[in-house]
């Protein structure tokens, strides 16, 4: 009978909720909603997803997170809602992240969150469209999150013109002092410029390295390691793109910067852009047997280290 089968799912459900196992933790949750048991379930929802997030089970930790969305109420939606969008996002589902992000984003704005919060919601779904190949989605949010920087140079020697020039200004230690904003506001502008430079290095190289350079001059006058990290490393990579014969010791060198600034930190998130990077950076000069061995290091040390690096264990398989 219905009575009896919900009997035996919560009893199963109780059963498992106990355990340690973090696949037994996902299987709670499913037996939980089965027992008709919407509110256990919905508090158990958290759980379980972040149990297999740390497995590296993102879709199933993604189907969690809808099921859960499907009963929640106003007091959850905005937290189940951004965790779904990264679980979804780690899965390599982009485009399905971006709508979740946006969806974060709306009800975030809906129900009175920080601006902070918004924006930062707002500059997700910008970075997994662009990711996702939905570049004219992404570019819309951009614009309207960053309208100073909208108008890139019109050629490619005008752009090459502009990089050199940033590069210079911030090796003799001029340009914009970004430490006097505050930290809320600095930190957010160089997320939405870091998104942007990540975004549409696949799709349009060019707008990449220009708003790599504008990250970079920015990071340099910043008192974030974690951005000044991502800057290195991505510029390293660019120039050894514009020529590894004028650049490819100062690629390296900034490399093993990033990854040495990386390992300080003990994030593992940087570590792994950072090691990814520079193993594209040896790719660039042509060096090969040095690519092979820092990609195949990279990924193994990936796959064991890191929650959702999807990106970065996707480039060293590539190489």
């Amino acid at each position: 009978s219905p009575d009896a089968r919900r009997a035996l799912h919560a009893a199963l459900a109780e059963a498992l909720s106990q355990s340690q196992d973090d696949l037994y933790a996902a299987a709670a949750f499913w037996h939980w909603r089965a027992a008709d048991e919407p509110e256990v379930a919905r508090r158990f929802a958290s759980e379980a997803a972040t149990r297999l997030m740390k497995r590296m089970a993102f879709e199933q930790a993604a189907s969690v997170y809808e099921a859960a969305l499907a009963g929640s109420d106003s007091r959850d939606t905005l937290a189940l809602t951004q965790r779904l969008a990264e679980a979804l996002e780690a899965s390599g589902s982009g485009k399905r992240a971006a709508e979740a992000y946006a969806r974060a984003a709306e009800h975030a704005a809906r129900t009175g969150e920080s601006k902070n919060m918004i924006r930062d919601l707002r500059r997700r779904a910008a970075e997994a469209y662009l990711r996702a190949g939905y570049i004219a989605e992404g570019n819309t949010t951009l614009d309207e999150m960053l309208p100073e920087f909208r108008q890139m140079p019109t050629s490619n020697a005008k752009l090459l013109l502009f990089l050199f020039a940033q590069r210079a200004r911030r090796l003799v230690g001029s340009g914009p002092r970004h430490r006097d904003l505050p930290d809320e506001q600095s930190r957010g502008r160089l997320d939405a410029l870091w998104s942007a430079t990540v975004g549409t290095v696949w799709a349009d190289l060019p707008r990449s390295m220009y708003y790599q350079a504008l990250h970079a001059s920015l990071a340099s006058h910043s008192n974030d390691p974690v951005h000044q990290a991502r800057a290195k490393a991505t510029e390293g990579c660019y120039l050894a793109a514009v020529s590894p014969r004028l650049f490819g010791r100062a690629a390296e060198r900034l490399g093993a910067e990033s990854l040495s600034i990386a390992e300080a930190l003990g994030d593992s998130d940087v570590i792994a852009l950072a090691r990814s990077t520079w193993a594209t950076t040896s790719f660039l000069r042509g060096d090969w047997a040095t690519t092979i061995e820092r990609s195949e290091s990279i990924a193994d040390w990936v796959e064991n280290e890191c929650s959702a690096a999807q990106w970065e264990l996707s480039t060293a398989y590539l190489y």
